[in-house]
């Protein structure tokens, strides 16, 4: 029997975006302090409260920001991949090529801004975007949203 397996590194399951691809909105998250706990746009995560609505099968660019220059935050999103597309305005260099690629997580160092790039395709439901420090995700440090068919148009969430 032949021997039909693949090397993972080499499968393309699907190709970069076009992020030329007008955004159908451009959101902005703020990962502070806020009374000596950790806060997205400077609210806690509550479990009862969506923050805001994704419209399915569009795309969306996110302004990530850390002023605090205390700490770093390695960022989480679930059920879809981004591009990065400008760290602290600029594109990612040659040496940062790990950054252009599809992700679910990066780390918002200190002082940064990052913008990236996500096309919602398949997915509805509910889910958190969040900082991945165990110690800033059990004190809140998410914000939950849902994707559906309709969406909203908060840019500070």
């Amino acid at each position: 029997m032949p021997d039909n397996s693949l090397n993972p590194a080499l499968m393309n399951f699907y190709g970069f975006p076009n992020t030329n691809d007008a955004p159908r909105i451009t959101r902005t998250f703020r990962f502070e302090r806020n009374n000596g706990q950790w806060a997205v746009n400077g609210k806690f995560a509550t479990c009862d409260e969506i923050r805001f609505a994704i419209k399915r099968n569009t795309v969306e660019k996110w302004v990530f920001q850390n002023n605090s220059g205390g700490w770093q935050h390695p960022i989480h999103m679930h059920f879809e991949e981004f591009q990065t597309l400008l760290i602290n305005g600029r594109a990612p260099r040659s040496t940062e090529l790990v950054e252009r690629g599809r992700k679910d997580v990066f780390r918002l160092e200190h002082n940064m801004q990052t913008t990236v790039y996500f096309r919602f395709r398949d997915f509805v439901g509910k889910l958190p975007l969040h900082c991945h420090n165990v110690v800033h995700e059990d004190h809140a440090m998410m914000a939950l949203l849902e994707i559906n068919d309709v969406g909203d148009n908060k840019t500070n969430p």
